[in-house]
């Protein structure tokens, strides 16, 4: 009888010349990701945990910069236990991460009961933190945690500790507040949505803010300073805003585009101001920078209420969560996600 392993697949088809991503839980024959001979410093997980990411929602929407090959199952993050190696890195038995590598892209990812991968994608879980914390952090708050230690280097050339975070009540976000807020900044959350404000106050946001407020109407090259620095999620026409509201020698740090690609900026913030611009590629990391941030994360940043961060799911909900986000974001109408992280629970142990 063949050992079968449950995972989320995206199926593409097309209907009229249109293309269309189907996401179903299936069970797969273990074949597909057993160790063989060759696959060389390869190393098989059993996952017990992962999170959604912006890159999971692009994957499972086949935009083309993102996954090309189907079916294909997501999930750049996973956490669990080492049940198969040919490594000289990790045995059988050790617990293990994966967090901001190219996983679950044009790979199998996390978003099944096993995945097999490469042991340079794989980190050690670090001291101090379970496989749970591990992804509720995931690669959301683990890229929020090299904004928060970039800022945290510059401080001394900022005016003040006053930071405006976007993306408020997504994972990044709203992880960013929360260790911000731990260090002692001042810290303005930037939402789209009045609902949410206790949320946002609650995880360590002094103030709200509201986005369309930023955007709407605002036509000077410079404006009436408000914040010391900025960690952005979005890109596009928010970011551009927001330099224009950074103090003198203000701090804006960019790490993801959900607002779009395009900067639609002047200089005089710039040359006038003497403001920065920083990007964050988490990817890209070193495993001794990596060791470090870990670190700092159990011992420095993180909130003491983590549990307020985020929303657990199961593998077998997952798909229906992710199809209705999908079908709002296609159809331009207010997606009801849950606030914070959303962690994948995968099985009970080591929880």
């Amino acid at each position: 009888m063949a050992y079968l392993y449950s995972a989320l697949q995206v199926h593409k088809s097309s209907v009229a010349d249109k293309a269309q991503y189907n996401l179903i839980l299936e069970q797969l024959p273990f074949s597909n990701i057993n160790l063989a001979c060759d696959h060389k410093d390869q190393v098989l997980i059993k996952v017990h945990y992962s999170g959604v990411n912006y890159k999971d929602l692009m994957s499972c929407g086949g935009h083309p910069a993102i996954t090309r090959r189907f079916p294909h199952t997501p999930g750049i993050d996973a956490a669990g236990m080492v049940i198969a190696s040919n490594s000289e890195r990790f045995k059988s038995g050790d617990l293990a991460i994966v967090v901001c590598q190219p996983m679950g892209l044009n790979t199998p990812g996390g978003f099944a009961e096993y995945v097999r991968v490469p042991d340079s994608w794989l980190e050690r879980l670090p001291a101090g933190i379970s496989l749970k914390d591990s992804m509720v952090y995931g690669t959301a708050g683990f890229t929020a945690a090299l904004a928060v230690e970039y800022l945290q280097s510059m401080s001394q050339s900022l005016k003040g500790r006053r930071v405006a975070v976007t993306g408020a009540t997504g994972g990044l976000g709203a992880l960013a507040i929360g260790m911000l807020a731990r260090l002692g900044y001042e810290v303005t959350a930037i939402s789209s949505a009045s609902e949410t404000n206790p949320f946002l106050k609650g995880i360590g946001a002094h103030h709200v803010l509201s986005r369309n407020a930023l955007v709407d109407g605002a036509t000077q090259n410079l404006l009436n300073p408000r914040f010391d620095a900025v960690i952005d999620v979005a890109g596009g026409r928010l970011l551009a805003e927001l330099l224009k509201l950074l103090h003198e020698s203000g701090l804006a740090i960019a790490t993801g585009m959900v607002g779009g690609t395009d900067l639609p900026t002047n200089v005089l913030p710039f040359i006038l101001r003497g403001i920065s611009l920083k990007g964050i590629n988490a990817e890209s990391t070193s495993f001794t920078h990596r060791e470090s941030i870990w670190t700092k994360i159990v011992s420095e940043y993180m909130p003491p209420n983590l549990h307020d961060f985020f929303q657990t799911v199961s593998l077998l909900q997952l798909p229906a969560i992710l199809k209705e986000w999908l079908e709002k974001s296609h159809e331009k109408t207010a997606i009801e996600k849950p606030l914070g992280r959303v962690l994948i629970k995968i099985v009970d142990e080591y929880s």
